[in-house]
């Protein structure tokens, strides 16, 4: 996160992310079922589910969902600002998600309640979704005099 600022995901980013999650993973699973003959039938979608867990799962390593990497957006533990470990990421994926999904996804709403735009799992672990902003840096120019305006 060299050369970046985080700022806390707007509820409407993170909505984009989880959108993005969905859509990819619906044709995903459409495009590769559809792919397979009709003597493999059930193993089709068997093997279209397994590799896309397998690609969500190698891009949880980095902290992160495809929908967020897309947007810019990685989720880090509240507490340090460090990138989740592979086990945390999944378990917030899986088991969070379904805390804030529960009870009418309440939980899911509460990050337009929170200051922080944090919703359910991520009060249960520990975590913020944020934004990464790139730090423009200044490029100084050797023939620029940095006391006088020339004219």
């Amino acid at each position: 996160m060299k050369n970046t600022i985080c700022k806390p995901a707007t509820p409407l980013k993170r909505f984009l992310a989880f959108v993005i999650d969905v859509i990819v993973s619906i044709a995903y699973i459409v495009c590769v079922s559809g792919s397979f003959d009709e003597s493999i039938g059930q193993d089709g979608v068997g093997m279209a589910f397994l590799t896309l867990f397998i690609i969500n799962v190698m891009i949880m390593t980095r902290s992160t969902t495809l929908g967020k990497l897309v947007l810019n957006m990685k989720v880090i533990n509240r507490r340090n600002g460090k990138d989740l470990k592979f086990v945390e990421m999944f378990f917030r994926e899986t088991l969070g998600k379904f805390i804030s999904l529960i009870f009418f996804a309440i939980g899911f709403i509460w990050i337009m309640i929170d200051n922080e735009h944090r919703a359910w799992h991520d009060l249960v672990f520990g975590t913020l979704v944020v934004e990464l902003i790139p730090i423009k840096e200044k490029v100084i120019d050797e023939n620029e005099d940095e006391f006088f305006v020339q004219g």
